[in-house]
């Protein structure tokens, strides 16, 4: 059994997509079509797109019990992919050392003769 808190929560997927069917006239069947559609309509205003469908999926694979296997589908892990990557935080990288840097850490060893800063240096 699940908590109550999860089963909440599974509950709003469900209706999610249930509404999101009916107001789009499309199956209830989970097809790999209909569940590629609604992460990709979800997606546009929730992040947790994906957490839903796992809730739609609780409540309905006994009614429709190639859920799984549908949700499991190439198409329909493209489009989670793709919302997850839609709703990343961007990438920030450090700026690459430049031979100039690597230098001047050099020049800097040379001249404390610290074994530490030799060591920083050759590595």
């Amino acid at each position: 059994a699940i908590e109550l808190s999860s089963a909440k929560h599974y509950a709003t997927g469900a209706r999610d997509y249930i509404s999101f069917c009916l107001s789009h006239s499309l199956p209830l069947d989970p097809t790999p079509q209909t569940l590629a559609r609604y992460i990709a309509y979800t997606s546009r205003y929730i992040a947790s797109a994906p957490k839903y469908l796992t809730g739609a999926r609780h409540f309905l694979r006994e009614l429709y019990p190639e859920f799984e296997q549908n949700r499991a589908h190439p198409m329909v892990q493209a489009v989670i992919a793709g919302s997850r990557k839609v709703r990343a935080d961007p990438v920030h990288r450090k700026l690459p050392l430049r031979t100039a840097d690597l230098l001047t850490f050099a020049n800097i060893a040379d001249m404390s003769h610290d074994f530490d800063d030799l060591l920083f240096a050759t590595i």
